[in-house]
């Protein structure tokens, strides 16, 4: 499809007072319901039919009718034709809404394309509205039509990439919010290691020092009942001794020898 032209940049000439306009580029424009040849370029329509004859009418004579013509046909009109205001109007409306159009194909364009690694059923469901519109863009059917309808796949597309915008955007804060409670549980998890590390090492210790204290008071009991054992021994012995200190000598010079 030609590219249109803005109607900022029209050159055009008036030629009479009927309101005829000359254009100086080629332009497309669709016929809509009440339309004919002979309204919208006057006494040139036959050049215009001639133009575009695979979609004019012809009576049983073979000759053109410049009022029979169906809405939604595409008409070209090549430069230099002469057409008159109701055309010009059409070129305006048909930029504005082609123009209206191609903006938010832009930005839905770009809404895509910042997700392109997405793989959300919203985001491919965009992608196919997008798909669509382009395609009533670049069709060859009814203009105006084609790019109100455009427009409003276009905007369904928009609404489709915000939605995928804002699932990819809970996705990430879940995403954060499971890797922030792995680290917690991390963390945690070395806490209560070392923690069970620290009761371990306390509970050895202590094993350890009351083993030890047992034995040595165990050991140190051995001696006190040897110490005591010593003790009563050495009393005895010195009682023993005090005993026999007592015992008196026997005396061999006062013995008497009885002899028989």
């Amino acid at each position: 499809m030609k590219k249109i032209i803005f109607l900022s940049i029209f050159l055009f000439t008036s030629v009479c007072n009927a309101e005829i306009y000359q254009l100086d580029h080629d332009y497309v424009i669709f016929i809509e319901p009440g339309d004919t040849l002979t309204e919208l370029f006057g006494k040139y329509w036959y050049q215009i039919a001639e133009v575009n004859k695979n979609t004019a009418f012809y009576d049983k004579n073979g000759r053109l009718l410049p009022d029979k013509i169906l809405t939604g046909t595409r008409l070209k009109i090549p430069a230099g034709s002469y057409v008159r205001h109701p055309v010009i109007q059409k070129i305006n409306k048909y930029n504005e809404i082609r123009n209206s159009a191609l903006i938010v194909l832009k930005k839905a364009e770009k809404a895509a394309y910042n997700y392109t690694n997405s793989k959300s059923e919203v985001y491919i469901q965009g992608l196919q509205l997008l798909k669509q519109a382009k395609n009533r863009i670049n069709g060859i059917t009814y203009g105006f039509a084609n790019y109100i309808e455009a427009e409003k796949l276009l905007n369904e597309a928009l609404r489709c990439f915000k939605i995928n915008d804002s699932l990819s955007i809970a996705d990430n804060n879940t995403k954060r919010l499971k890797n922030e409670i792995e680290k917690h549980n991390i963390t945690t998890q070395k806490k209560i290691l070392n923690m069970y590390i620290k009761i371990t090492v306390l509970i050895t210790l202590t094993l350890l020092m009351t083993t030890g204290l047992f034995f040595y008071l165990k050991h140190k009991r051995k001696e006190e009942r040897i110490i005591a054992v010593k003790s009563w021994l050495d009393g005895h012995i010195s009682r023993i001794n005090f005993i026999i200190q007592r015992i008196p000598a026997p005396d061999v010079y006062h013995s008497t020898i009885v002899v028989s």
